[in-house]
C-alpha cells in the first residue's frame, strides 16, 4: 500500500434471519466528504458467512481504480446485471481485505442463524485521522434513534449507506 493508514470507523454488521441485504455499491463515494484517496476494509466474520446467510459478493469484472455511475449511494440499477457476482463464503475468524473502488453486495440472510462480520475501515495518513470528524459528522447528521428530534426531517438520509448499517 506504500503508506501509512489510519482507523477511519469501525462497525459490526449484525444480520439477523431474514435481515435484508446491501445493493451493488463501491464504498468510496460514502466517504468523499471526507477522504479523496483509496480506502481499505478489513472485514472479520464473528459468524460463518455462506450463501444461505447473506455473505458477501464481489463483482468478478476486472477491478479498476474508478467509480462507476451511482445514484444516492447505490451502483446503477443495471449494475447487478452487468456484473458477474462471486460469492465469498468465509469462516468466523477469517480476514478479508478490500478496496474501497471493490464493487460489491450482499443477499438476504435466509438462514435461521444470524451472520455478523466486523469491519474497520483505514485512510492514509496522508489525508490525517479522520476519525472523530466522521463519527462527529454522522452523529449530528443522523444520530442513533433514542436521539433524534422527532421535529427533523431525516428522510435525506434513507437511501444513505450509513443508514443501512446502524
Amino acid at each position: 500500500m506504500m503508506e501509512d493508514y489510519f482507523l477511519f470507523k469501525d462497525k459490526i454488521n449484525f444480520k439477523l434471519s431474514g435481515g435484508g441485504g446491501f445493493s451493488p455499491h463501491q464504498d468510496y463515494p460514502a466517504f468523499t466528504r471526507f477522504i479523496n484517496k483509496e480506502m481499505f476494509n478489513l472485514m472479520i466474520p464473528v459468524d460463518d458467512t455462506n450463501i444461505d446467510n447473506g455473505c458477501l459478493y464481489i463483482s468478478n469484472m476486472p477491478f479498476e481504480k474508478k467509480l462507476i455511475p451511482h445514484s444516492e449511494g447505490k451502483a446503477l440499477k443495471n449494475a447487478y446485471e452487468k456484473y458477474g457476482w462471486d460469492p465469498i463464503q468465509a469462516n468466523a475468524g477469517d480476514l478479508l481485505i478490500f478496496s474501497s473502488f471493490l464493487l460489491h453486495m450482499s443477499k438476504d440472510n435466509l438462514s435461521h442463524n444470524r451472520r455478523r462480520c466486523i469491519f474497520l475501515t483505514y485512510n492514509s495518513c496522508s489525508e490525517g485521522d479522520l476519525r472523530r470528524k466522521y463519527f462527529d459528522f454522522k452523529r449530528k447528521v443522523f444520530p442513533p434513534l433514542i436521539e433524534r428530534d422527532k421535529g427533523h426531517d431525516y428522510s435525506k438520509w434513507i437511501n444513505n449507506l450509513a443508514r443501512k448499517i446502524l
